[in-house]
């Protein structure tokens, strides 16, 4: 239970720092890659994560964006890598059902606000 608590605070997290901080952090490449690299590291249970944006939705990059952590296998299990997935792989092609489901899965929790009014009044 513990790592889905670690998920829905990163997740908030994430929401306040693109809801509330300035237009240099939420253009910054660098937090968000740095943000799935930890969820990956900081929990033997993840394997990989990334932070997946529609077409031209991140502020500072055109066309798609995706931060991606994921764990070697062995023999060099233990070491994490990030990169952005968008370079080699465009998961809004009809192949690609996972971000079609997490975007219409979101768009669910967005149509009933819960998580958003939680953080709005956790924020301040």
């Amino acid at each position: 239970m513990l790592p889905i608590i670690l998920q829905q605070a990163a997740a908030r997290e994430r929401f306040r720092i693109f809801k509330f901080s300035s237009a240099d952090v939420q253009a910054s490449e660098h937090l968000l890659h740095a943000s799935v690299l930890s969820m990956v590291e900081f929990d033997d249970d993840i394997f990989a994560g990334g932070n997946c944006f529609d077409w031209n939705q991140h502020p500072a990059k055109r066309g798609l964006f995706c931060p991606f952590a994921y764990r070697l296998p062995p023999p060099d299990q233990g070491a994490s890598l990030v990169k952005d997935l968008a370079l080699e792989y465009h998961y809004l092609g009809n192949t690609s059902e996972w971000f079609f489901l997490a975007r219409k899965n979101a768009e669910k929790v967005i149509a009933r606000n819960e998580q958003y009014i939680k953080c709005l009044s956790e924020a301040y």
